[in-house]
């Protein structure tokens, strides 16, 4: 008999053969792997919760976005095009799902189908090519802004910011976007209390979440990340779930090329 270990393994093989067999490109074929590996892991997990007499934890996709560009901007495979991005919440829609911001996320079973929509860096297509999308669905979503490059080139600058208000929850992706793993505990300390303040003065509103840059975090910065933050997201992919960590949330990364029946189905797998 098959132990569950090695049908996961099977699964894993299947998918890597269909990545060689379909020609996927490199971002995508690593991806698709993850993916495969972490819908294991949430049937495994209901699995365990079922036998343990416990009520299944829910789920919530965190998606993760940078550029929405027709030219790229910053890593091209994560920056995604405008049709590609309207495709996609378009889904999310008829899908029934309901976008959500971190300040909610704490009451996430009182949403249908809750979902996070999050962007890093604070791109200015954000404001010109993402946000009317946004808008016309009435979809939250939030920006993890570098707060060093507000006002720079091709960056958000604070009129966008402030025009962007009524549905974009503005966070935290450090004053310059330095790797925190490799500052002293005082410089990393300083990267993210100066951008939650900056952040904050410029909305008015509580800067409660934290994106690592480069999705880099050691034990240190987990330490560091709870004095100024309720919430932090990495770079892994995988779902965030009702009782899991705050502050090593998994989001799954969409990119430039992404297929609409693969974006369909990262949502479908929660």
């Amino acid at each position: 008999m098959l132990t569950i270990k090695k049908k996961i393994w099977i699964l894993l093989a299947a998918v890597l053969l269909l990545g060689v067999l379909y020609g996927t490109g490199a971002f995508h074929f690593r991806h698709c792997v993850r993916r495969a590996a972490n819908a294991v892991a949430v049937t495994a997990l209901r699995i365990e919760y079922r036998l343990a007499g416990k009520d299944e934890p829910l789920f919530v996709p965190v998606l993760m976005y940078h550029s929405v560009n027709e030219t790229p901007l910053g890593e091209p495979v994560l920056s995604v095009r405008p049709r590609e991005f309207a495709a996609q919440m378009q889904a999310i829609a008829d899908g029934g799902f309901t976008p959500i911001t971190f300040d909610e996320l704490a009451d996430a079973e009182n949403f249908k189908k809750p979902v996070l929509i999050t962007f890093d860096d604070g791109y200015r297509d954000n404001f010109t090519e993402a946000y009317p999308i946004l808008k016309k669905h009435g979809f939250r979503a939030t920006v993890f802004m570098i707060s060093g490059d507000i006002g720079a080139p091709n960056f958000l600058d604070g009129d966008d910011i402030l025009a962007m208000g009524d549905l974009i929850s503005f966070q935290s992706h450090t004053v310059r976007h330095c790797r925190l793993t490799g500052l002293s505990r005082d410089d990393a300390a300083l990267e993210m209390r100066q951008s939650k303040e900056t952040i904050e003065a410029l909305t008015g509103k509580p800067v409660i979440a934290l994106s690592y840059p480069e999705g880099r975090f050691n034990s240190a910065v987990l330490r560091l990340a709870p004095k100024y933050y309720d919430y932090a997201v990495t770079t892994k992919c995988g779902y965030w779930h009702s009782g899991k960590d705050r502050y090593s949330i998994s989001r799954l990364a969409v990119g430039r090329g992404m297929k609409l029946e693969r974006f369909k189905k990262i949502l479908d797998q929660t």
